[in-house]
C-alpha cells in the first residue's frame, strides 16, 4: 500500500494551478520507473509519433511497451485542468487505431480502459479509482502494472471480472428503473392481487386496491442523500429542532416525507390536489433550468387556492410541513439539493 501513497502524494502535488503539463509528465513517466518500467529500454516513451496511413500519425503522452510489444497508451491531463471527458475519448480513439487492450487516463483520477478483442465494442472505461490514501482498488491495480510482476494474462482476468460487474449493474439498475416506474408498481401490483386470489375473493382484492397505493422506490438516493447532507447543501437554520432530533436526523426524515409524498401527489386521484398542482406547475416551468422565477409559478398557479401558505408549507421544515420540496432565495425557487435527484428522476418517469 506504500507505492500507492507515495502515488497519490506525488500527484496530488500537481493540483496547483501553476503546476505545468511538462512537469506533470515527468512525474508520471517518474511513477512508471518507481514501478520498474525503463525509459533506457524504451519500455516507457513520451510523446511518441505513431504513423498512421499514408500521411498521419497519432502522438501519444506514454506509451509502456514490454519486449517491443506495445502493452497500453497512457493519456494525460493535470489534475488541475478540465477537460478529462474529451481525453478519454482520445485514449479510446488511440486504443482502437492501434488495437491496444488496455489504456490508462490519469488525471484527477486514474481510469483503466480495456478493450476484448473478441465483442466487436469500443473499448470501456472499467474502473475509476480516486487518488485517496489506502485506496484499496488503487492498491490492486499498481500491484498489476509492476514490471517484474506483469502478466498480461492477469489484467485481462481482473479486466473481465470488472467487465462482468459492469453488465450485472447495468442489469440491476435496468431492473430498478422499470420496478421503480408506473408500469414496474403495476406489474407488482398484479403479483400481489394473483397470490391473495388463491384466498380471498375478487370483491376483497378489488376494494383493498382501491384503498391502498403501492409504491416502489430506490434506495440509490439514499446514499447521494447523505453525501449532501454530508457536504452541507442545506441551511441548517431552516430547521427547528423541536423532536430532539440530530440537524442530520431531521434532514433525513424530511427526505423521507418527501419521498413519500411524491408518488401519492403524482396519482391520478391526486392530480386536483394543492400540492400536487404547485409541485407540477414548478416541474413545467423548471424543464432543464437551474431555477423557476416565482413571480412565474405564482402566475402559472393563479388558480390554485391559498397559494402562499401552501407554497410556504413546500419550503420550509417543520413537523406539519407539507414536505420541503423547495429551496428559495430571493426570486428563485430551485429544487432542495437533498431530494432533487429523486425528484426529477420520478417525476420524468412517472408524469402524465
Amino acid at each position: 500500500m506504500n507505492r500507492w501513497n507515495e502515488i497519490c502524494f506525488l500527484i496530488k502535488k500537481h493540483t496547483k494551478e501553476n503546476s505545468k503539463e511538462a512537469f506533470f509528465q515527468n512525474e508520471v513517466v517518474n511513477i512508471f520507473e518507481k514501478l520498474g518500467w525503463s525509459r533506457y529500454k524504451k519500455e516507457i516513451e513520451t510523446e511518441k509519433n505513431i504513423p498512421i496511413g499514408a500521411s498521419n500519425s497519432l502522438r501519444l503522452d506514454i506509451l509502456i511497451s514490454l519486449e517491443e510489444k506495445k502493452l497500453f497508451v497512457v493519456e494525460l491531463k493535470k489534475p488541475s485542468n478540465q477537460g478529462s471527458e474529451r481525453v478519454s475519448q482520445q485514449l479510446i480513439s488511440y486504443m482502437l487505431q492501434l488495437k491496444m487492450k488496455f489504456g490508462l487516463f490519469i488525471g484527477e483520477n486514474i481510469q483503466l480502459f480495456y478493450d476484448d478483442p473478441n465483442d466487436n465494442k469500443h473499448p470501456v472505461k472499467l474502473i475509476e479509482i480516486e487518488f485517496s490514501e489506502n485506496n484499496e482498488d488503487g492498491y490492486k491495480l499498481i500491484e498489476l502494472l509492476k514490471r517484474d510482476t506483469f502478466d498480461e494474462h492477469n489484467l485481462i482476468e481482473f479486466c473481465k471480472e470488472k467487465l462482468i460487474k459492469i453488465e450485472d449493474d447495468n442489469t440491476k439498475n435496468e431492473l430498478i428503473d422499470f420496478l421503480t416506474s408506473s408500469q414496474g408498481n403495476e406489474y407488482i401490483s398484479q403479483l400481489i392481487s394473483q397470490d391473495l386470489k388463491q384466498k380471498h375473493s375478487s370483491e376483497i382484492i378489488d376494494e383493498l386496491k382501491s384503498n391502498i397505493s403501492i409504491i416502489v422506490k430506490s434506495n440509490k438516493s439514499v446514499q447521494q442523500n447523505r453525501n449532501l447532507i454530508s457536504e452541507k447543501f442545506f441551511n441548517s437554520s431552516e430547521i427547528s429542532s423541536t423532536r430532539n432530533l440530530t440537524e442530520e436526523e431531521e434532514i433525513i426524515a424530511e427526505i423521507n416525507k418527501v419521498e413519500r409524498k411524491i408518488p401519492l401527489w403524482l396519482t391520478n386521484s391526486r392530480k386536483n390536489n394543492i400540492n400536487t398542482q404547485i409541485f407540477t406547475n414548478f416541474m413545467e416551468l423548471l424543464e432543464n433550468n437551474e431555477f423557476v422565477e416565482k413571480n412565474r409559478l405564482v402566475e402559472a398557479s393563479k388558480e390554485v387556492d391559498k397559494f402562499e401558505n401552501n407554497f410556504n408549507q413546500m419550503s420550509h421544515f417543520g413537523p406539519k410541513n407539507h414536505a420541503k420540496i423547495f429551496d428559495v432565495k430571493k426570486n428563485q425557487i430551485r429544487l432542495w439539493k437533498p431530494i432533487e435527484t429523486f425528484v426529477k428522476e420520478y417525476y420524468n418517469k412517472n408524469k402524465n
